[in-house]
């Protein structure tokens, strides 16, 4: 004999879980791409040189607006081995963030904490993308610990503004 199934009830919510603050990614956009070819340095003789080696410089800003808004906007310089990929790569990203039922204050630390880990994914495709058909190979950014490399003074205020303008 089949055994009949039944779609479980779902339990009503309750009201603290209906008033807690939610926040979410509504969009991103690149405000600049900077894309320079240099010229090679040479490799002195007898040292060894590696196109893995890649230094990202990283800065954040956060904006808040008073409807539950705000914009995080990250500056990624990215500066391969000059002896190997002689780029210099620079990209600006904003995005905006949201909340419903959350302070000011909750949103810009979601924003401090997940805005980065949020937008660089983005930042690493544009990097590929751009250096794919240069002429010294494309440069792959490993993931990185945007959190720990913010925290030396990576972040500044915008101070109260329109995330939209």
């Amino acid at each position: 004999m089949a055994k009949q199934l039944t779609k479980k009830s779902r339990k009503p919510t309750s009201r603290a879980q209906a008033d807690a603050p939610t926040f979410g990614f509504q969009r991103f956009a690149f405000k600049r791409i900077v894309f320079t070819e240099l010229d090679k340095v040479p490799t002195p003789e007898g040292e060894s040189v590696s196109s893995s080696t890649v230094k990202t410089i990283v800065n954040a800003r956060v904006g808040l607006s008073t409807e539950g808004i705000a914009e995080v906007q990250l500056s990624v310089d990215v500066v391969p081995d000059p002896h190997v990929q002689p780029y210099d790569i620079h990209v600006e990203i904003a995005g905006i963030f949201a909340t419903r039922n959350g302070t000011p204050e909750q949103l810009a630390d979601f924003c401090k904490m997940m805005g980065p880990t949020i937008l660089f994914p983005f930042v690493r495709q544009m990097v590929n993308s751009l250096t794919t058909d240069g002429r010294y190979g494309r440069v792959l950014l490993r993931p990185v610990n945007l959190l720990s490399q913010l925290k030396q003074d990576g972040w500044t205020e915008m101070g109260a503004s329109s995330p939209e303008d």
